[in-house]
């Protein structure tokens, strides 16, 4: 960021020597964060509403297929297999809602000086606080968001990072319960993933048909799962 900062000055002509004037580095590193979180945000919504949709077929079809269903993965009752995938839907509808809803709740820093203060802007609005609260309005209004971190220190609190880890620990979730059923069901012989053209199944057993999308679904989610349990914040006690 400093070498993109000193070009930038260097093209800037006498503008160079106040470009920083009254910033610190997560004026700009913390804005754009929260900007990339929000992107991937949209991204991981957009796909949570694709398997939604792609669900929600695929149970409308299979309403009056008859399935097995199981306590303990033990035999138990007669279920449709409609039915079970809508418990596969219903989890990602709740966390279409949480990603929504994390997303529309992201603030930005905003324009908060070097220790989150405000000092040095108003010392440069020659101590007009209207102005000062008027620039930070209007960076968070350029970035897209509704409003700043009305408090920060140098960064912006490291808690909306692991809320947002926490959200999607909560899609990990789903998908890690999708892909165990799967994996399950698999065995049993009564669904199956799509088996490729070029596919193979075991190095010794070339007629196994393992089901590597739902294991590698699962991993991954153990992935983000173990992450969130153990989210601390990146920068603790130093930056206040």
């Amino acid at each position: 960021m400093v070498a993109h900062l000193r070009h930038f000055a260097e093209v800037s002509g006498d503008a160079g020597s106040i470009l920083h004037l009254g910033a610190t580095s997560a004026f700009i590193t913390d804005n754009t964060d929260a900007l990339i979180i929000r992107e991937a945000l949209d991204l991981v919504a957009g796909r949570l509403a694709a398997t939604v949709t792609e669900l929600a077929s695929f149970a409308r079809k299979e309403r009056g297929t008859t399935a097995l269903a199981y306590t303990h993965f033990q035999s138990a009752q007669l279920t449709t297999l409609g039915k079970r995938a809508c418990l596969w839907l219903q989890d990602f509808l709740t966390d279409l809602e949480e990603v929504a809803g994390r997303r529309d709740r992201l603030r930005c820093r905003g324009a908060k000086g070097t220790t989150g203060t405000q000092a040095s802007f108003l010392t440069l609005f020659g101590g007009d606080h209207g102005k000062v609260r008027e620039l930070d309005a209007r960076v968070a209004s350029a970035l897209g968001f509704e409003a700043s971190w009305r408090i920060t220190g140098q960064t912006y609190p490291r808690k909306q990072d692991s809320q947002v880890l926490h959200t999607l620990s909560g899609t990990a979730e789903s998908c890690h319960k999708f892909g165990s059923d799967l994996r399950l069901l698999q065995g049993v012989g009564e669904l199956s993933e799509p088996f490729d053209e070029n596919q193979v199944g075991s190095s010794a057993m070339a007629y196994k048909r393992n089901p590597v999308r739902a294991e590698r679904m699962c991993s991954l989610s153990r992935r983000i799962m173990s992450s969130s349990a153990a989210s601390t914040t990146r920068r603790t006690g130093a930056w206040c």
